[in-house]
């Protein structure tokens, strides 16, 4: 192209690539932009002002368990309530906490004492007032016009409900008003409660001066979690089992000023006008003062200058000829190098390799990919044996019927030199062969790889499994050098691994009963802590089964504890047989077993308890023509409706546990939800 071209081309890209620049910001872009800016940030304030109702909700919570358990110790005798006392620790628990009531309240509801801050149409004596019916944690709100936050909490005396204790907060305009600010939040917020009939949600209080659009409630109620309606920006967030209440934020749709979005587009064409035409006399005088540079950079010794200059005229044959010579000189000095920079490299895998003893999988990686690295292969692949009963013979063979060794790594370094799968079957047998003989193997091309090497891996005097490297078609042979680096690595691999295999089943045990194969109570509290943590975070369900073998003793006492011994292993099978992958078999202790049940709820957990039950009645217990029939009784709890912590929801599972006892064993049953319910309610 002559330079009158191209400097008609770049003029024209200098003007017009400023105005397409500014018609796609000012009518796509800049649009965009902010109305996702906009639903970010009402999404954001949402999420906001949803955990600052839960941890209100929780602290409410709190407070109210904390004020029954204070006048159940000073203010409770025989199972009589002294009222006089119950005040004190009422007055106590309110002034610990300004804004939130509290009062005490017998089994009709009728308020005993009370304090705080306490709203005129929440307490109403004799008539069932004082926050009646409200449970952040059973997701019950107020009925009445005020949303309520409350939590109640039963004063018990020798197993007997003396009184309740109901603590609450408002959650009136004001309250809301002072969570906003306290939060910073930029948009309206508003507490919304499900709607009759299934239709829109109703607004309970808001902070708006407007009431909420109908079209965003519309919107909220079929799903639509964020978006724009009635001229407004909003995001929900459901009520969950901890807050009662939904959660809306809504901000006035709003735009970005064009004029000002225009001028700055306009300014930034005019500086990238300027920057164009300075890329113009670049372009025209720049090739020169570039050869000039790289030429003093290669006087000095900089093998990796390079011009980059392509052309057809006199400076860009130039700049290729001295491009080449560059590369010509910097290949042979690298040829003269790589047997030096292979050994190094080789050694630095395998000190990363020693330290990931713990990682079979990256173990093995490591040393295969060191080991293609080190012979110049283009694939590996590492074998090991399906057990730990290998021989020093040279064979993984169990039964007789062939090697029996599974590959575990696999690393392509050079995928077009090689046929990948049909060339990873060939190293197999390769490797299989290696494993036999109990030394190196080499092998010359094939149609699937280029020259092909396997060594096996050892520790001690044991075959363990084997390593297999193929260089790409057409390649040289394996020379000494290389073979030599592969067999020190492999010398040393095979003892890591080893290692490595001790530690898993070291870890493994750790966790395990080892009578029955289930796990032991170390596993069973971080599993249940895990998930109760989960749950938690997320809102899902979790169930948990206390179950135990009925007289268990008379077993025992009758057949012996090897017979014993016999039964709880067939019976922790039983158990595995009834349960998903992602549920957790603990021994709890004796003859008594836990298990997790993970997204499941109470129904789902009886239908469970059911399915074991039915499994135990199935057939007799025991070895040989020696059987006995067993039964089982199983308590039923879940998180949160059971128990708010691990300890409070094994408790619970416990007591429904001795409940299915007391009915007379061989069912299972439920613990009770509410505090003034009966201590199970149970059906098997």
């Amino acid at each position: 192209m002559s330079l009158r071209a191209r400097l008609a081309t770049v003029l024209a890209v200098v003007m017009l690539a400023p105005l397409t620049v500014a018609a796609v910001a000012v009518g796509v872009v800049v649009p965009r932009a902010a109305r996702s800016a906009g639903e970010n940030a009402v999404a954001r304030d949402a999420g906001t002002a949803a955990l600052a109702l839960a941890a209100r909700c929780q602290a409410v919570g709190d407070m109210a368990g904390m004020a029954a358990r204070r006048i159940a110790a000073t203010a409770v005798s025989r199972g009589v309530l002294d009222v006089d006392a119950a005040a004190i620790g009422v007055r106590e628990a309110a002034a610990s906490r300004p804004g939130v009531a509290i009062a005490v309240v017998d089994a009709r509801g009728v308020v005993l004492t009370s304090a705080g801050t306490v709203l005129a149409n929440a307490v109403q004596p004799g008539l069932g007032g004082a926050g009646a019916g409200v449970s952040c944690a059973l997701g019950a709100p107020a009925t009445g016009s005020v949303p309520l936050l409350g939590e109640e909490v039963p004063i018990r005396d020798a197993g007997r409900t003396v009184a309740r204790v109901r603590a609450w907060a408002p959650l009136d305009r004001p309250a809301l008003r002072q969570l906003q600010a306290s939060l910073g939040l930029s948009a309206g917020l508003a507490v919304l409660t499900a709607g009759s009939s299934g239709g829109p949600a109703r607004v309970a209080t808001t902070t708006l001066p407007v009431a909420v659009p109908s079209p965003v409630l519309a919107a909220s109620a079929a799903g639509r979690m964020t978006g724009t309606a009635g001229g407004y920006r909003y995001a929900v967030r459901d009520a969950t089992p901890g807050v009662p209440y939904a959660v809306i934020t809504l901000s006035e749709e709003g735009g970005t000023s064009l004029v000002t979005i225009a001028v700055g587009v306009l300014a930034a064409a005019a500086l990238l006008a300027v920057l164009l035409v300075w890329m113009l006399a670049r372009r025209l005088t720049g090739p020169l003062a570039g050869l000039t540079s790289v030429a003093e950079r290669l006087r000095s010794g900089d093998l990796d200058a390079r011009s980059g200059i392509q052309g057809n005229d006199e400076v860009g044959r130039l700049a290729v000829a001295l491009d080449e010579m560059a590369e010509n000189l910097q290949g042979r000095l690298g040829e003269l190098q790589h047997s030096r920079d292979a050994l190094s490299e080789t050694f630095d895998r395998f000190g990363e390799a020693l330290g990931r003893t713990h990682d079979l999988d990256g173990l093995l990686d490591t040393v295969v990919a060191a080991a293609v690295h080190a012979a110049g292969a283009a694939l590996g692949v590492a074998l090991l044996d399906d057990s730990s009963g290998a021989t020093s013979t040279g064979t993984l063979d169990r039964a007789g019927d062939g090697v029996a060794m599974t590959e575990r790594v696999r690393v392509v370094e050079d995928a077009a030199a090689v046929a990948v799968d049909a060339g990873t079957r060939a190293l197999e047998r390769l490797a299989d062969r290696a494993v036999q003989r109990g030394d190196c193997v080499l092998e010359g091309y094939g149609p699937e790889t280029g020259p092909a090497v396997a060594l096996p891996l050892q520790a001690g005097n044991r075959m363990i499994g084997a390593v297999a490297l193929a260089r790409g078609r057409g390649a040289v042979p394996f020379d000494e050098g290389g073979l030599a680096r592969v067999r020190a690595l492999v010398s040393h691999a095979g003892t890591a691994i080893a290692n490595v295999r001790v530690h898993e089943e070291a870890r493994r045990l750790s966790v395990t009963d080892p009578l029955t194969g289930a796990g032991n109570m170390r596993q069973l509290s971080t599993t249940l802590s895990r998930e109760v943590e989960r749950a938690t975070r997320f809102g899902r369900p979790l169930t948990v089964l206390m179950l135990d073998l009925d007289h268990f003793k008379q077993v025992n006492d009758t057949l012996g504890h090897a017979f014993g011994d016999d039964v709880l292993r067939e019976f922790a099978r039983r158990l595995e047989d009834c349960l998903r992958e992602v549920d957790t078999v603990a021994r709890y202790g004796g003859e008594e077993f836990t298990v997790i049940l993970p997204e499941t709820d109470v129904d789902g957990g009886t239908r469970v308890a059911e399915r074991i039950i039915d499994a135990v009645r199935a057939e007799p217990f025991g070895p040989g023509e020696l059987r006995r029939a067993v039964t089982v009784s199983v308590g039923v709890a879940a998180f949160p409706a059971h128990g708010r912590s691990v300890t409070e929801v094994l408790r619970s599972a416990d007591s429904a546990l001795y409940a299915a006892k007391r009915a007379g064993r061989d069912r299972w049953c439920v613990a009770g939800i509410s505090p003034e319910a009966a201590a199970v309610s149970q059906a098997g």
